[in-house]
């Protein structure tokens, strides 16, 4: 007797039709399933406070995502940006507006009530500063100058920089294409470094891409 066996046909799967080049972020209760999903980690964990905390930060952005929307007045400038040699949200030249400073202030208080004395700290002297000594800060940190800012502090700014960008990548009337060459190590949309990679599922499943920890 054979060892290979006939069987009848199968119906083929239709496959990936299409592999868009870049994923824009979608806003749609983003940080609450992150901070779901940070929850559900947290337990039983070693690291559990942190991932509490971290989840805490998730559900504070998703706060002031829905009650601070980007306004409509920076939507309207994201089309200019577009078909320009480099990223339409570049980090190092992107006139950032001052909304992103009130979705720092919201946090701040979103999260000064639960939080430890080492976290209330660092929130309250970010509560003080000058908005030019943010704006100091944020530049520092998106150059990589790390050791300019301090790390406690770093982390809310980095939350509200991320809300900020994230917004404007996602309201960008645009699509992309890839096009011959090696320089894809940085973010198409805001050139910021990639710190993660993401195996897609559903109708992109198996496709994987990088993602950046600024726009998404």
């Amino acid at each position: 007797m054979s060892s290979i066996q006939l069987t009848p046909v199968e119906p083929r799967s239709p496959g990936i039709t299409e592999i868009p080049a870049v994923l824009l972020p979608h806003l749609k209760q983003r940080y609450a399933q992150r901070a779901a999903r940070l929850r559900q980690l947290a337990e039983g964990h070693a690291m559990a406070d942190y991932l509490s905390f971290a989840a805490n930060v998730a559900a504070a952005q998703q706060r002031v995502l829905d009650e601070q929307p980007l306004p409509a007045a920076c939507i309207n400038d994201l089309a200019g940006r577009l078909g320009r040699a480099q990223p339409p949200l570049a980090y190092h030249d992107y006139p950032r507006d001052p909304y992103w400073q009130a979705l720092l202030e919201q946090l701040i208080d979103l999260l000064t009530a639960e939080a430890t004395p080492a976290v209330r700290t660092a929130l309250e002297t970010l509560r003080t500063q000058t908005p030019g000594q943010r704006e100091q800060q944020a530049s520092a940190l998106l150059a990589g100058d790390y050791a300019a800012v301090d790390s406690g502090q770093a982390v809310f700014l980095w939350a509200a920089l991320s809300l900020y960008f994230t917004q404007l990548a996602a309201h960008l009337p645009a699509s992309a294409k890839a096009l011959p060459g090696e320089a894809r190590q940085h973010c198409p949309v805001c050139a910021s470094a990639p710190v993660a990679s993401v195996i897609m599922t559903g109708a992109q499943a198996g496709l994987r891409y990088l993602q950046c920890g600024l726009c998404e």
